[in-house]
């Protein structure tokens, strides 16, 4: 069943070049790896990061899946909707007071069968850290526990698959550097373990606090004031982007990887010549929580 529902979503996930005055003025070439249009509901990273995690859940003996999020978390969401169309009870321990049904992201877990436990800030941040392993398996002996955004080893051994593809593209077209957003660091670690003796990768960080790599790159400027921060330069870059190209970008992640790519543009960071490759990690289901909390700004574009 599992296999037959991996044949059924779009991959290898499309790579598509993209046009703007900017980048002929640079002499570059720029194209984004479209992982959002993987799955409607399991898209992006989340699918990278969920594929052999819930492999090994099916070669175990055990019943569910655990695994935690905020209240906007797009593993929450992902994880529930791939526990909806595999029939495998799901688990979210969220760092959030109680169940709101006008949360869209909640809502939609809630709907797929996923149930939810709430625990306050203190308490979910000890959960999911140093003591979860032995209490949580106390409690839950029957549940496979994935961490907050999929980040464990099998999180990034579903980077392989993504580097794959991307390595028998550019077999026949040349990237130099390969941008993606980064949070929990695993699809930045992973991908950059699988590609970087051949292709360069960058990590836009949307954390505050700095991160260091001997892999790749890391930009630590791309917080815009913090994690889940916006402005009103962002919200507007997201929007002309998706009327000029027809791509949706969400606020968190690619946004903010898309927004500091076209500033460091400007300040001519890439050598002429240079074949750039974006990767469009998915979350759009986090753009309308975003429009919720922020009903007073300048709308985000939902699709």
């Amino acid at each position: 069943m599992f296999e037959q529902l991996e044949k059924s979503f779009n991959l290898p996930s499309p790579i598509t070049e993209l046009y703007d005055p900017i980048f002929k003025e640079k002499n570059i070439k720029v194209f984004v790896k479209r992982d959002d249009l993987i799955h409607p509901n399991v898209s992006g990273n989340k699918w990278r990061k969920l594929k052999y995690n819930v492999e090994a859940f099916l070669r175990s003996e055990k019943k569910e899946i655990l695994t935690f999020g905020g209240p906007y978390s797009n593993h929450i969401h992902a994880t529930a909707a791939l526990g909806r169309l595999l029939n495998i009870p799901t688990l979210g321990i969220v760092n959030y007071h109680e169940f709101d049904k006008n949360n869209p992201t909640l809502s939609f877990a809630n709907e797929c069968g996923m149930r939810l436990q709430f625990y306050s800030r203190s308490e979910y941040r000890r959960l999911k850290n140093n003591e979860y392993p032995s209490e949580l398996k106390q409690k839950y002996p029957s549940a496979y526990i994935i961490p907050e955004g999929g980040n464990n080893n099998c999180g990034e051994l579903g980077m392989k698959d993504l580097a794959k593809e991307i390595l028998e593209y550019s077999s026949e077209f040349k990237f130099d550097k390969i941008l993606l957003a980064s949070g929990t660091s695993c699809t930045a670690n992973g991908l950059a373990t699988y590609v970087s003796d051949q292709i360069d990768v960058i990590a836009a960080n949307v954390l505050k606090y700095k991160l260091t790599s001997d892999k790749m790159e890391i930009w630590n400027d791309c917080h815009l004031g913090g994690y889940a921060k916006i402005n009103a330069e962002l919200i507007s870059f997201i929007n002309e982007f998706k009327s000029k190209h027809n791509i949706a970008l969400d606020p968190i992640y690619t946004g903010k990887l898309f927004y500091t790519f076209y500033q460091k543009l400007k300040t001519d960071y890439f050598n002429p010549g240079s074949n750039i490759l974006l990767i469009h990690t998915g979350g759009l289901q986090g753009i309308i929580p975003m429009n919720q909390k922020n009903e007073n700004k300048p709308e985000l574009l939902l699709s």
